[in-house]
């Protein structure tokens, strides 16, 4: 059954309620990040990432994020430290990082 405008509404706003009286501060550390990558601006979280709606981002409440933008329970592990980066195809061209962003 298809949810009209103002239902929808209502449901994000009952999670965004629910997620506001949580006590949970995301992770944002190189051992765990929250941050799935997901919005709930419009809308509630997707199922797939089985996060919960906090500040209008889809962060894992318990668990951390992995690259698929999913939550899991497990931290991240350090696999290297200290490499360099290279294109091989374009090799005066530098990697940009972003340092700051929006949504977290």
């Amino acid at each position: 059954c298809a949810l009209n405008a103002a239902q929808l509404r209502a449901e994000v706003r009952r999670h965004q309620e629910a997620a506001n009286t949580s006590s949970h501060l995301p992770a944002y550390t190189t051992e765990c990040f929250s941050f799935t990558g997901g919005t709930c601006l419009t809308s509630t979280c997707d199922a797939f990432r089985n996060a919960e709606c906090i500040d209008k981002k889809c962060l894992c409440e318990k668990g951390c994020s992995g690259a698929d933008g999913k939550c899991y329970d497990a931290k991240n592990k350090k696999v290297a430290s200290k490499f360099y980066l290279s294109n091989g195809k374009y090799d005066k061209y530098k990697m940009y990082f972003q340092a700051m962003s929006a949504f977290g």
